[in-house]
This record gives C-alpha cells, sequence and structure tokens, in this order.
C-alpha cells in the first residue's frame, strides 16, 4: 500500500507541492495585516456591493427595489454575505482564493509546461502579479478582488480540459467543475463579462472538433461523453441565470438577472 502511494506522488510531485504551499503561506502572510479599503460614498460601486451583501446575509434577497439593486451582478455581494456568515476575514479568504487559483491554473497547464521548474517559474509570476495585493483590486470592498481568481478559474479549467481531451472523462470533472465555478461566478459578478465569449466560442468549436476527430478514428463512445461534458458549465450558467432571474421576479416583479443586460434600459 505505501509502495503504490509512492507510486502515485513522486518526490519531485511532493517538493513542487510543498514549494507552491510555502509560497502561498508567504503571501498570505505579508498580506494578512493589510488594511481595508472602504468607499462609503462611492454608491454606484463599494457601497451597493456592501449594502446588497447585507440584505442577503440578514435573507431580503437584494433588499429594496430602486435604480440600484439589479444594475450590478449579485455575486460578489453573495461572496461578502458568506464571508461574514462564517465571521471569516475577507482579506485573508480572498487572498487564500486566488493563491488556490494560481495552483489550479499551473496543474491544468501542466501537460503543455511539463517540467517542474516551469510550473513553479508560472505560479510565482501569478502569486506575485501586483494586482493581487493592490490597494484599487485586493484591498478594496469591491468585486475587482475576485475577477482575476475568476478569470484564472475559467482559462484554467478550459484549457485544462482541452489539454486532457484524450484522457478518461473521469480525470476531466474536477477541470469542468473548475470552469463552470469561474464562468457562473464571473458572469454573475461583472455584467461586461461578454469580453471573455469569444474565448468561450472559439474554446467549443476547437475543443468540439478535435473530440469529433478522435471519436472518428478510435470510435470510443467515451469522445460522445465528452463533448456534453464541455458543455456543462454553461449549462451551468443558464440555470443560474434562471435561478437569479426567477428570484428578481418573485421579489421585484422584473424577470432578469441583470437590467444592464436584459431589461426595458438594455433594448433602449
Amino acid at each position: 500500500m505505501t509502495t503504490g502511494w509512492r507510486h502515485k506522488i513522486s518526490k519531485k510531485e511532493l517538493q513542487l507541492f510543498l514549494f507552491m504551499a510555502g509560497f502561498g503561506l508567504l503571501k498570505q502572510f505579508l498580506v494578512y495585516n493589510l488594511p481595508l479599503m472602504a468607499v462609503p460614498k462611492g454608491i454606484h460601486d463599494d457601497w451597493i456591493m456592501v449594502h446588497l451583501a447585507d440584505t442577503l446575509r440578514s435573507g431580503q434577497w437584494l433588499g429594496e427595489y430602486n435604480d440600484l439593486t439589479l444594475t450590478k451582478g449579485m455575486f460578489f455581494p453573495l461572496y461578502l454575505a458568506v464571508c461574514n456568515f462564517f465571521h471569516l476575514s475577507y482579506l485573508n479568504v480572498t487572498a487564500l482564493c486566488y493563491t488556490l487559483s494560481c495552483m489550479l491554473f499551473v496543474y491544468g497547464l501542466r501537460p503543455l509546461l511539463k517540467k517542474h521548474w516551469a510550473m513553479g517559474i508560472v505560479y510565482l509570476v501569478l502569486l506575485w502579479n501586483p494586482i493581487s495585493y493592490s490597494v484599487q483590486a485586493f484591498q478594496r470592498v469591491y468585486r475587482n478582488s475576485i475577477s482575476y481568481i475568476q478569470v484564472l478559474l475559467i482559462f484554467g479549467g478550459f484549457l485544462a480540459l482541452y489539454l486532457r481531451r484524450k484522457e478518461s472523462m473521469k480525470k476531466q470533472i474536477f477541470w469542468m467543475l473548475a470552469a463552470a465555478a469561474g464562468t457562473v461566478s464571473f458572469f454573475y459578478t461583472r455584467e461586461d463579462a461578454v469580453w471573455v465569449m469569444p474565448f468561450l466560442l472559439v474554446f467549443v468549436l476547437v475543443y468540439l472538433g478535435s473530440v469529433f476527430s478522435l471519436w472518428q478514428k478510435t470510435k470510443e463512445r467515451s469522445y460522445a461523453g465528452k463533448g456534453i461534458l464541455v458543455l456543462v458549465p454553461f449549462l451551468c450558467l443558464w440555470l443560474a441565470g434562471q435561478l437569479i432571474a426567477s428570484q428578481n421576479e418573485k421579489y421585484y416583479g422584473i424577470r432578469t438577472a441583470n437590467e444592464l443586460q436584459d431589461s426595458g434600459f438594455a433594448e433602449m
């Protein structure tokens, strides 16, 4: 049993993981006492995020309806509400999530990077990206603080699926879940998330084309399953939108997830 475990986790694998975890802990220590940048007069940005988080925390959905209620995505207020519910430090949780997203991204690109030293370098470049501890992004109580985490999940998850398209579906499920988490949370955090769509559309076309080509060569049924699996994040995105829209319809009589994207304002 011990021998089998050693075969699964080599010495270099363990060293790489400890290397990443060590620098992640160092980053966590360095940002531990950074102050929050609160902008209470930022009615359209910071203030509305905290206000929506407070109403979610108190079980009132998004609170009273006004011209700001449905103009921003509701995922970041939900993130704040969850941190508050469990009495967790907003900055510490955000820093930890960023470290984990960097690790996930690097492991996702492992078939491309191959060498452990290359993975380590990419990890350090991402981990110490100045925006990940900047005043305007990290320290500010605003959705910018999690956007780069979500982007790493999207690109890391989908690229990992493509690079592992010849492997078993069992090994792809984790990366599909990572891609789904990043896609759903990002699109319902930012109403300007459309800039990710070109990548997603090209990815789906290339992935499905590649899987179809592999199926023609091998006639393995698993490739049909992989073609369906890669569409799951988009199904999750649609289902999440329907859930949010139904809640808004229940509370405000407006069936939309965001008024800037789907409402009379958008039509105008």
